[in-house]
């Protein structure tokens, strides 16, 4: 139902999920398809998401999952942050390093996508 939210602002997460990465091309997988790319970074302060105030404060209580809460929100704080694109690089890069040493393609897809 949720995805995990990972600090991709920490060093150590980062190598972490390149390490990721590449256990799963040591293991043979042609590539990846990364989910929900524009969230990947958020405002380093954490602070909560801008109201939307085309909707009732209300709307949400009751079906917090739903895509009309998703929408009660702007979401300037956790998507489309600076530095989402560096992080799809250093991935690629890796991605790459394993197509030029084996000697066949690997992929790299990124769900990207803005209203």
């Amino acid at each position: 139902q949720f995805q995990p939210d990972l600090n991709y602002r920490n060093a150590e997460v980062k190598e972490a999920m390149k390490n990721v990465l590449r256990f799963w091309l040591d293991m043979g997988v042609d590539g990846f398809r990364v989910d929900a790319v524009e969230f990947l970074l958020e405002d380093p302060k954490l602070q909560n998401e801008t109201r939307n105030s085309a909707f009732p404060s209300t709307q949400c209580v009751t079906n917090i999952t739903s895509s009309t809460c998703y929408d009660s929100q702007i979401h300037n704080l956790t998507k489309d942050f600076p530095g989402v694109h560096q992080i799809c690089q250093e991935w690629k890069k890796i991605i790459d390093e394993y197509s030029i040493r084996y000697r066949s393609p690997r992929i790299f897809i990124g769900e990207v996508y803005d209203t």
